[in-house]
């Protein structure tokens, strides 16, 4: 339980099972936790109960508007009139945008159609997943008519790198909007946001004032000026983010949302009050319960059920004259208590009083001797250097993040402590470098792979750049020049034209089904030492089997050395039309430079003087029957330190297996998350046998103190060289709705 509820920050054991259904002559569903108490139903509730049965990893509710067997070749191989048709019956939600973008825009960012595009297939699946996991009193909310998707590649013009971004307060019907972000990681996150998202509409259109109140009083939520959000609480460990610690009630109550429906084991251990709240007040009675398909036990005489150490004393020392770096000297002293486990590491992120970022991760100062009257405490630090180009003035920290090795999480508020950074720069800015407008410059050419031997398409991307503030190019590569996303649009109708249509443009969902555009990083050389202005280079190097089609820059994000950004989004827009306007630091937008890679003629390879590929549609394929992980343990104490191990068998014949990623759930509902490096993770082409089903083994260290009892293996997410991917969920969610 969590310090929000009213006791020491300690997490207890979970039992086996969080619900059982007995059977039909028992006539009740029991809730066999610690504290919980026998809910009396009717013997048909068992009924409703299976027929409530949702899978994660298999859900036809969509099977009209799937199509994914189709959602190759075009991206959008499925027909919006009958996806919206469901959408509007089940949760009156379109995604059919009727009164224009610029108008349903006018009060949030003032855009139009070209920012936009339509979802891709498995997108729709995912949401469609997510919402009719809910209980159906909650499928529909005021407000929430229209659910957008934002073009491939490109940022939220206000809230950058976010993943998806809800406008419950604006008058009438309103919208959400969702990014690559969104999608991009492993399915878990993609229905997480979409049961965040929602919610927001919920608090901002029909929560009651009384019903906040008693939320904003179980997370220790008050009002307090000079926060991000306007709100502060100072417990730290009854929540199941940092995100929704650190901002608002309304950020807590999404949150937690997600949680009670994906994970609601972790919600259970992290504070049973919330928990308690949304059966109570919210869910009208429904449960949720994780039912893995593949575990295996750890032992551990001696489990760790404690959270992260709390802080007890912060010093900041900064060194150096206002026209020189500052060495910046960080030290918190942290007490554990009771627990032999200790954390970690540390995480400040810093922002400066206008502009820039920094973060600070302070770790455990070993030659630390603690008094005598503080026996228990350690010592986390950090010295390091901060370039005279920051701006001057205090740098604001809003949390801590304090993590062991078990991934438990304590998050403090700095609001607590006397933070106090204060740079004196007299050369500090706030000012962004610039793209120079006009200069994005896109280039195809053949490069023979030196691990295959084949050629395949190479991507070259210049740009013209001119620095305004502090200088863009750094010794130590502590920050990125530039980035950029390169993306690709299918190819048009009349396969003559050099760039879509407008139309083409607004309509497209991207190529592929599951393709995203790729981000790469770069570097940049001034002219000459004395000159402001240069140019920047990315390369892409690509499998042999990417999608044809014409390829772009979707946009291009610049920073200088004191972390100041600017970005150019690259859209298409009707004739005589300019978007959208100097938001957040970004250009107005250019149209695209476009390059297209052709198809290779059946029987041919690719060339250095024509490079071209041989298009791979298919997902990669996961042997599920494969499937399973066992525990080993290291040394000779059972103290839950050794490997849990990880084998199944997968391919991919169209371009082979590339990345790889999993996550293991532990008994108190934490998931663990790993990328699984092997042969051909890192490499641009596969080398090997495609046709073969290659058994891998994967490994993830548990540390001593490990939560002992039963471990399930979460999700595998297999991706290929051509950028295909398939998430395979290995748990079930079942949803156990009371007979009303």
């Amino acid at each position: 339980r969590g310090d929000g509820d009213g006791g020491e920050p300690e997490l207890r054991p979970q039992a086996a099972e969080v619900v059982r259904v007995e059977r039909e002559d028992h006539r009740r569903c029991v809730d066999e936790r610690r504290g919980g108490h026998p809910l009396e139903v009717r013997a048909r509730a068992w009924q409703a109960a299976a027929r409530d049965v949702e899978r994660r990893k298999g859900h036809d509710l969509v099977a009209p508007a799937r199509a994914r067997r189709d959602a190759g070749r075009d991206g959008v191989a499925y027909k919006p009139e009958v996806v919206n048709s469901i959408l509007d019956k089940l949760f009156s939600t379109t995604t059919e945008v009727d009164i224009g973008y610029t108008r349903m825009t006018y009060a949030t960012t003032v855009e139009d159609a070209g920012r936009f595009m339509r979802f891709k297939p498995r997108e729709l699946v995912l949401g469609f997943e997510a919402w009719s996991q809910m209980p159906k009193h909650m499928y529909k909310v005021p407000g929430l008519r229209y659910l957008t998707r934002r073009q491939q590649g490109l940022n939220h013009p206000i809230y950058g790198r976010t993943t998806a971004v809800s406008w419950p307060w604006q008058p009438g019907d309103s919208y959400q909007e969702y990014m690559d972000y969104s999608f991009n990681n492993d399915a878990y996150t993609s229905r997480h946001l979409f049961l965040h998202e929602k919610c927001h509409f919920f608090w901002g259109r029909v929560w009651q004032d009384d019903l906040k109140y008693e939320w904003e009083d179980i997370g220790g939520w008050h009002r307090q000026r000079g926060t991000a959000h306007g709100w502060e609480t100072r417990r730290s460990t009854p929540f199941t983010s940092g995100y929704g610690s650190r901002n608002s009630p309304d950020e807590d109550m999404a949150e937690t949302m997600a949680s009670f429906i994906l994970h609601p084991k972790l919600l259970q251990a992290r504070s049973k009050q919330k928990y308690n709240f949304y059966v109570d007040k919210l869910m009208k009675g429904v449960r949720y319960y994780e039912k893995p398909e593949v575990t295996f036990k750890v032992p551990n005489k001696e489990p760790y059920y404690r959270l992260p150490a709390q802080v007890k004393q912060i010093s900041i020392k900064v060194e150096g004259a206002p026209e020189d770096d500052k060495e910046v000297q960080v030290e918190m002293i942290l007490d554990p208590g009771k627990g032999w486990h200790s954390p970690n590491h540390v995480d400040i992120a810093l922002a400066g009083p206008d502009s820039g970022e920094h973060v600070l991760s302070l770790e455990r100062d070993d030659a630390y001797v603690p008094p005598k009257e503080a026996a228990s405490t350690i010592k986390m630090s950090l010295r390091t250097t901060m370039t005279k180009y920051y701006e001057k003035g205090y740098w604001k920290a809003k949390q801590f993040k304090i993590t062991d090795d078990l991934s438990n999480t304590r998050w403090t508020m700095v609001d607590e402590y006397s933070w106090r950074l204060y740079l004196d720069n007299k050369h500090g800015t706030s000012w962004a470098p610039r793209y120079l407008p006009e200069t994005v410059k896109l280039e195809l050419k053949g490069d023979v792979d030196s691990q295959t031997e084949e050629v395949t398409p190479t991507f070259i991307m210049t740009a013209r750049w001119q620095q305004t503030g502090a200088p863009i190019i750094n010794d130590d590569k502590t920050k990125i020049p530039i980035w950029a996303r390169l993306g690709v649009h299918k190819n048009t109708e009349d396969e003559k034209a050099a760039a879509p249509t407008y139309e083409e443009w607004t309509q497209q969902s991207g190529a592929g089904g599951t393709l995203y555009p790729l981000y790469k990083e770069g570097e940049c050389i001034k002219d000459n030492p004395q000159a402001s202005d240069g140019t920047c280079t990315i390369k892409w190097q690509l499998s042999g089997e990417w999608p044809s089609g014409l390829y772009y820059v979707t946009m291009i994000m610049m920073q200088d050395v004191a972390g100041n950004e600017r970005g150019q989004f690259f859209t298409e827009q009707p004739e005589g039309v300019v978007c959208c306007g100097r938001v957040d630091n970004y250009m107005d937008d250019e149209r695209p430079k476009y390059v297209k890679l052709e198809e290779c003629p059946a029987g041919s390879k690719s060339t250095v003087e024509k490079p071209c590929v041989h298009t791979d549609w298919e997902d990669p394929e996961l042997d599920l029957k494969s499937v399973r992980c066992a525990f080993e343990q290291k040394g000779l104490q059972v103290d839950g330190h050794g490997d849990a191990v990880l084998k199944f068998k997968a391919r991919d014949v169209g371009s082979g297996i590339g990345g790889i990623s999993f996550r293991i759930m532990d008994p108190q509902g934490v998931s663990h998350y790993q990328i699984f490096k092997h042969t051909n993770s890192d490499t641009v082409s596969f080398t090997g046998d495609k046709n073969a089903w290659v058994e891998y083994t994967a490994r993830m260290e548990l540390p001593k103190g490990s939560p002992k009892g039963t471990w399930a293996v979460e999700s595998i997410e297999l991706h290929d060289k051509a950028m295909n991917r398939k998430n395979f969920q290995l748990i079930e969610i079942l949803k156990f709705t009371p007979d009303e």
